[in-house]
């Protein structure tokens, strides 16, 4: 549990308040041989995950895994395929006396990675941080832009539209919620591929950037968290490839702005929330500066654009 807590400290967290609410002491964890209840340590993710601002759950939750990602990625590296290299992280991560378990699975032309519950009642959510924590370490490997065909998660849907589509961007296809077990699969032929070919060539950080920014990251601190590096280090490292981090924040923007707005699916004030907009005059503002109309004025000029190609029926 202490590793836990090291890890709920990465959200600032008040974890001696957290650790009181399910009975135990925090001064108890400086023991060596201390010991918590495996319904302790579900009651004390599912705390936490409350207590963790909306933005960042429920994939963000790896980010609680006892060991960073990064040091895991590197206990990999040397792996020929992505099946190895799937294999060796899921061992280490049960060496690890971390729960849950994972099933690697082949059926039906595809590889599929289950979480499976090792007692009844394990939380759900630590069944997604699972998968969410095999996914981040598969992205540190190079630039492996795995297509996932399915992706079950033991969640109930979302009520939040936005918090919906930032796990569908997240996952690059329609999660399906309410399942039995999390899981994921994508097809033999990835899975097998051998890495080196996944990491010729190996994608530059501004390029991982614009993908992060893509899944709704729009801070600065919040994206040095997710990279693990310090916001210096990554300001620095985006100066030697000769973007800023409020370039590439504002290309992301202006590219989504666009997408969003002729696809028709959200409201504008829901898209000023997908792009981490404050408040919708910001997103008004920003957006005419970009284009020179307001987003409404934009929307209506597609719409006005769209019928006119019509043919006459």
């Amino acid at each position: 549990m202490s590793r836990l807590v090291r890890g709920m400290e990465r959200f600032e967290l008040d974890t001696g308040r957290l650790l009181e609410r399910i009975g135990v002491d925090p001064g108890s964890l400086r023991q060596p041989s201390a010991q918590v209840c495996a319904r302790k340590m579900d009651l004390l993710w599912q705390l936490a995950a409350d207590a963790i601002p909306e933005v960042f759950l429920p994939v963000d939750l790896w980010r609680l895994h006892p060991r960073g990602i990064e040091h895991l990625a590197h206990g990999v590296h040397g792996s020929l395929t992505l099946r190895e290299a799937t294999s060796r992280l899921t061992c280490t991560i049960e060496s690890l006396g971390i729960a849950p378990l994972y099933d690697l699975i082949d059926e039906g032309g595809q590889f599929h990675l289950k979480v499976t519950a090792p007692y009844p009642g394990f939380s759900p959510l630590r069944q997604v941080a699972a998968l969410a924590t095999c996914i981040e370490v598969w992205r540190r490997l190079g630039d492996c832009d795995l297509k996932l065909r399915q992706v079950h998660l033991a969640l109930t849907e979302p009520a939040d539209a936005a918090i919906a589509e930032q796990l569908r961007r997240y996952f690059g296809c329609e999660p399906r919620f309410d399942a039995g077990q999390s899981s994921l699969s994508l097809e033999l032929a990835d899975i097998d591929r051998p890495l080196l070919e996944w990491t010729v060539g190996a994608t530059r950080l501004a390029d991982t950037v614009r993908r992060q920014l893509a899944d709704g990251l729009t801070s600065m601190e919040g994206m040095a968290m997710r990279l693990e590096l310090s916001s210096r280090t990554l300001q620095r490292r985006l100066a030697e490839e000769g973007v800023s981090f409020s370039h590439l924040l504002g290309e992301v923007r202006c590219q989504l702005a666009v997408q969003y707005l002729r696809e028709g699916r959200y409201t504008i004030k829901q898209i000023a929330y997908l792009l981490g907009f404050g408040d919708l005059s910001n997103f008004a503002r920003t957006f005419r500066g970009w284009h020179g109309v307001s987003p409404s004025e934009y929307q209506r000029q597609q719409a006005d654009s769209s019928d006119g190609a019509r043919p006459d029926t």
